[in-house]
């Protein structure tokens, strides 16, 4: 049904699997993230206990400058997630969708 030159029904089913598939990742990202930072805490736990018996040697400032590296320069992590939120900001009605549906999904998750 088009009424103003609008396809409505495209975009509602457009709209709706921006939403279902919005609301999927983010519950999965949510429940990865969870598990990523448990084992991540785990193994620094680890590490800094080794490290207190004197079994191994952390070097900090090697460690300090990855995460530079990941996290700050536009390389990184930071400046990917710019480009991919960008290059969702061409589909509007889409990400728009997929972006309430993946706020809802973290939040269920």
């Amino acid at each position: 049904m088009s009424v103003g030159g609008v396809d409505w029904a495209f975009l509602g089913q457009r709209v709706g699997l921006g939403v279902l598939l919005g609301l999927a990742v983010g519950y999965a990202t949510k429940k990865a993230l969870k598990i990523v930072l448990i084992i991540v805490a785990l193994v620094l736990l680890l590490l800094l206990g080794l490290q207190s018996l004197d079994v191994i040697t952390i070097n900090w400032h090697i460690v300090e400058q990855a995460y530079s590296q990941a996290f700050q320069q536009p390389t990184g992590i930071i400046g990917r997630l710019t480009d991919w939120a960008g290059e969702l900001a061409i589909l509007i009605p889409v990400a728009g969708s997929f972006t309430l549906g993946f706020v809802i999904g973290f939040r269920l998750g």
